[in-house]
């Protein structure tokens, strides 16, 4: 069996099982939101061009089965579902070895009691899904910047791009500070950091969120992309497949490190 909606939670061991039973599951992707643009006399205008059309998160509906051990147990279950109602979570999916998740919202429960049945009650769920897409194993790819420039390698075992990895650039007690970084994936991104990361300290880059913090301190004044090299959107973006990130440091001696933490993407 392939992937199927399975729990909604911040984790998938503490997640709430939803009606899982005789379960309808919604296999597709999201809608690629079109680009075409009308112009006078008929015609279209495509304004993405050869470039990939970007998706667009919209609603997952999970319709089946609550089934419990009892009626006192069912009403239990249900009410359990019933109260994440608004909340938004991650909404999981399994293949019974993986997991895969995506930030969602549930938006309405409805179900119905039919006569003679005691034990179990037909649901369907209705998620509105925060942004496009899934995540899949969480990945962290640690490197000692031991020369520089020194090419991290960072691997997206999915199918899909992600833009959201968070970057951590440390310098160990007594170490040498790194008075720039620069973090590059040829024609695609460049960006450089100009500030000072004293030993004993960390730089996080959060491309996701788009923010910079030196020693737990915002300091987006010493961040810029580069104004020819970085030719995309996000800051940083690992496609399907083996990605690799050159970082080149001023400073920083032979014994400070960089990780890039982040999830495979999957459609």
């Amino acid at each position: 069996m392939g992937q199927t909606i399975q729990r909604f939670g911040d984790t998938w061991a503490g997640a709430t099982v939803l009606s899982n039973y005789e379960a309808s599951h919604p296999i597709g992707t999201d809608r690629a939101a079109s680009p075409l643009v009308r112009v006078p006399g008929g015609a279209r205008y495509d304004a993405m061009g050869t470039d990939r059309a970007p998706g667009e998160p919209g609603n997952l509906e999970l319709r089946g089965r609550l089934i419990s051990t009892s009626v006192a147990q069912l009403q239990i279950d249900l009410d359990a579902i019933k109260a994440l109602l608004g909340k938004r979570s991650k909404l999981w999916s399994s293949d019974g070895g993986t997991q895969r998740w995506r930030w969602a919202r549930l938006l309405e429960v409805v179900g119905e009691i039919r006569p003679g049945i005691m034990t179990w009650h037909e649901l369907r769920l209705v998620f509105d899904c925060l942004e496009v897409g899934w995540y899949g194993q969480p990945a962290i790819v640690p490197e000692t910047l031991d020369t520089s420039p020194k090419t991290v390698v960072c691997a997206n075992g999915g199918n899909r791009g992600i833009t959201n990895p968070v970057i951590t650039v440390s310098v160990p007690g007594g170490g040498t500070a790194i008075t720039s970084i620069t973090i590059a994936i040829a024609a695609a991104s460049e960006f450089t950091y100009t500030g000072t990361i004293a030993a004993g300290t960390s730089l996080v880059i959060d491309c996701g969120a788009r923010s910079v913090k030196n020693n737990g301190v915002s300091d987006y004044a010493h961040f810029a992309l580069h104004a020819t090299n970085h030719v995309i959107n996000p800051w940083l973006q690992f496609n399907p497949g083996n990605n690799s990130v050159i970082v080149t440091i001023v400073g920083g001696g032979v014994n400070s490190t960089i990780s890039f933490a982040y999830d495979d993407g999957w459609e």
